[in-house]
């Protein structure tokens, strides 16, 4: 199904049976401006798209395309009936009445709905394209978003006729709510038809830096920063793109303090879990689609933010130390704690969405014969005609790093950072991987931003080993490192884990705190505490009977103390007995 879709709708849809396709529309878009800085781009906007499509010719149209037509029975059994909508206190929308609340449209959120719309518009979308393709623009959609793009006195006409025909499809394109971008000014008679046709100018207002003003007060005496989102991810001035940034630097701030405060008292474990399966994450689409010089604010944000999540977790100063910090950035399994810096993750990012979304951005021969059609093909000259066909893989990237483009030269830099990180420090020639590639022929893959990634964090490894193994013999975040470098890579596992009761996997806040300075090797919150550090204890260790409690306290870790050896006893059995009751089938704990 999904193939079939991407025949029928590709390249005009990105969204659906596409990979990547938000990339390859925001990356193709961006390299086009660069030729054409006198294109103009509208992003069109439907009402109420999927509410308003006529079902019968959704399926009417559904039917006439392979490999999606067995779906057409099965919604027309489920569109047949009028749908009732229930509101969230249990009432229907229109109580008392005989008739369903809808009987036209698609149902947002079910699976298929998505796949229906696009097949219901296609037509119209390519009859948009192809009006302006001659000029060496296009159109290309997102689901019901759209982006047209071309010459200014070809898209306004162009879109004019759109509306057209989405009107005889039961759609309504909002003119109001469309906006426009283009790199050069727009000449006095394009910006009257716009004004006519009431579609606005994209982009904000730039706020002031270190002080408070009103609404009225911006507009008035800071200047318009012109620009609109592809996807999400902000196209235009590259102040726009900074204000852009910044706001959404300052939306991740509020949310992840909101989320410590809320979490981190109640349950240390779970904040954790939260910080390091969700929350870091959360810009990473952001990292993908622009320049590491662009997002290198955002990034130093984000990782002051993520550091101090840490040591709300643990205590403030716990990663003070370089080799700590670097030992938090790695893998768990590499010893780490998974928390990765978004400054050192933002080159692969972006390198690794540029380079997979060049690969379909123009038409592309290949090894079977067929040619793949390509989402900006009047690129080639950019790009270079046949840089992507299957027997061509001297020259890849080649045409477009040779050239005068800003997004080439960002791609090229920020590729040569990445070699240098591993160069002498991992052998690529035992082990080759893309990064043994120079930037102008290396090759595309899946998960391509995995295994750049994957050497990265092989190199950073063995730096910090390197550094460790520096460290007095008698440093505890030297024996810590060691104790964790198990074959069978099990010392953190519990940090990739999350909180339950049904498992066992529970504990307080100090616990937790506990268990994470001890697994770094740095202070104990609890042995530092005020009338415990440095308090005097009796024990077994070397002939010696009495000891003090340290900053990290390791000498109550490694002292034997008063019932130890029937504890050690205890433990062991209780152990090997669980261990078979497990072998024989029998569920159960070790603790009541």
């Amino acid at each position: 199904m999904e193939r079939a879709a991407e025949l029928h709708l590709a390249p005009r849809q990105v969204s659906v049976g596409v990979s990547g396709g938000i990339s390859i529309l925001y990356h193709g878009l961006r390299l086009l401006l660069e030729v054409h800085p006198d294109f103009l781009v509208v992003r069109i906007d439907l009402r109420n798209a999927y509410n308003e499509s006529r079902r019968a010719q959704v399926l009417q149209r559904m039917a006439a395309v392979p490999g999606v037509a067995s779906l057409v029975p099965l919604m027309h059994a489920m569109y047949g009936p009028a749908g009732i909508i229930v509101l969230p206190d249990g009432s229907r929308l229109f109580a008392g009445s005989d008739r369903g609340d809808f009987e036209e449209g698609l149902p947002q959120g079910s699976p298929e709905s998505s796949l229906a719309f696009c097949v219901l518009i296609q037509e119209a979308v390519q009859e948009l394209h192809e009006a302006l393709a001659g000029g060496g623009g296009g159109a290309t959609f997102i689901m019901d978003d759209g982006y047209c793009y071309g010459r200014p006195e070809e898209v306004l006409p162009a879109i004019r006729r759109f509306a057209d025909r989405l009107t005889d499809l039961g759609l309504h394109l909002q003119f109001r709510k469309c906006s426009y971008y283009s790199p050069r000014t727009l000449q006095g008679a394009v910006l009257r038809d716009l004004d006519a046709l009431g579609i606005s100018r994209g982009g904000v207002m730039r706020t002031p830096e270190g002080a408070e003003a009103t609404q009225r007060e911006i507009c008035i005496i800071q200047p318009f920063l012109p620009g609109i989102t592809v996807g999400g991810v902000p196209l235009g001035h590259e102040a726009f793109i900074r204000q852009y940034m910044s706001t959404l630097t300052a939306g991740f701030v509020s949310y992840i303090r909101s989320t410590i405060h809320q979490l981190q008292p109640a349950s240390s474990f779970a904040m954790w879990s939260c910080l390091y399966s969700a929350i870091q994450t959360r810009l990473d689409f952001w990292l993908q689609h622009l320049t590491p010089e662009e997002t290198e604010a955002t990034c130093h944000t984000v990782d002051a933010e993520l550091r101090d999540a840490v040591e709300a977790l643990t205590y403030h100063g716990a990663t003070a130390s370089e080799e700590v910090r670097l030992r938090v950035r790695l893998p768990i399994w590499r010893r780490g704690c998974g928390i990765r810096s978004r400054l050192s993750l933002a080159p692969a990012a972006f390198c690794s969405s540029f380079r997979t979304a060049c690969e379909r951005l123009l038409d592309t021969r290949m090894a079977d014969g067929v040619t793949r059609p390509g989402f900006f093909p009047q690129l080639a000259h950019r790009l270079g005609a046949r840089s992507f066909d299957f027997d061509t893989p001297d020259l890849r990237m080649s045409t477009l790093l040779a050239s005068d483009s800003d997004l080439g030269h960002a791609f090229s830099d920020a590729w040569a950072l990445l070699r240098e990180e591993v160069d002498g420090v991992v052998d690529v020639t035992r082990s080759p991987g893309l990064l043994s590639h120079p930037a102008e022929t290396v090759p595309a893959q899946h998960r391509m931003q995995h295994a750049i990634t994957a050497q990265r964090e092989a190199a950073a490894a063995r730096r910090l080993d390197v550094l460790m193994l520096a460290l007095p013999r008698t440093d505890p975040r030297r024996h810590a490192w060691l104790e964790a470098g198990d074959h069978a890579q099990i010392a953190g596992r519990w940090l990739a884990s999350h909180p339950s009761e049904r498992l066992g996997l529970v504990c307080s806040c100090s616990e937790f705190s506990e268990m994470l300075v001890s697994y770094l090797g740095v202070d104990s919150p609890a042995a530092s505490s005020p009338g415990v550090l440095g308090a005097s204890f009796s024990g077994y260790s070397g002939g010696r009977q009495r000891f003090v409690v340290d900053a990290g306290g390791w000498e109550v870790e490694r002292v034997q103390m008063p019932g130890d050896g029937w504890r050690d006893a205890h433990d062991y059995i209780a152990s090997t007995v669980f261990d078979l009751v497990s072998l024989a089938g029998i569920t159960g704990t070790m603790e009541p």
